[in-house]
């Protein structure tokens, strides 16, 4: 992958290229996707990690390419006007990927590594507006179902969970959440996920 132009080049590792212009649409759209911003330094972390991961899969299954289409063909039609749709289409892909990948993992593990990363709190209200009837409750003490329906709706800061309540999350759950869902895959499993997703996504 070779995305460099007459923008400024800010990174270039593993013939992996990001240019300023590339660094602004993802900043936008991580802002817009998660309702918070994301530092310089991150975003070059994440991108490079998304670039890495959805070249390794096509180098592997160029079967990817299309058929990942139909599943991002609606979103890549609704936002390509206000993205880059190269950078679009990566960030879809790598999604789509991890939440596959994500969804085996807490299968197989019951949320035990996450239990053991997240030491957060997570309020919950009796209304949308996120204002009667508080209780806070930390990860850990959280039932499967709503475990599981908070992570994998993390691009919204209220999330309908049982019993009509709702999860209203704050920009360092999110944050605290995303990173450690990036952490498993690093640590205890990029080379897994990169296995994974070789063998699972066609």
């Amino acid at each position: 992958m070779n995305n460099a132009s007459t923008n400024e080049i800010i990174f270039q590792k593993n013939n992996i290229v990001i240019t300023n212009t590339d660094l602004k649409n993802y900043q936008n759209l991580y802002q817009d996707f998660y309702k918070q911003e994301i530092s310089k330094s991150s975003a070059i972390k994440n991108l490079y990690v998304t670039y890495k991961i959805v070249d390794k899969q096509i180098q592997i299954n160029p079967n990817f390419i299309i058929n990942s289409e139909r599943l991002i063909k609606e979103d890549v039609i609704k936002f390509k006007d206000k993205y880059s749709r190269y950078i679009l289409e990566y960030f879809l892909r790598y999604h789509l990927l991890r939440k596959d990948y994500v969804n085996n993992y807490i299968t197989e593990n019951n949320f035990e590594k996450l239990n053991s990363i997240l030491k957060i709190k997570i309020d919950f209200f009796a209304d949308k507006e996120c204002k009667s009837n508080k209780i806070s409750l930390t990860f850990e003490e959280l039932t499967l179902t709503d475990k599981y329906n908070i992570i994998t709706n993390l691009s919204n800061k209220e999330i309908l969970m049982e019993n009509n309540k709702y999860a209203c999350l704050n920009t360092a759950n999110i944050e605290d959440i995303d990173n450690a869902l990036n952490n498993i895959l690093a640590k205890n499993g990029y080379e897994e996920f990169l296995k994974y997703v070789f063998k699972t996504i066609k």
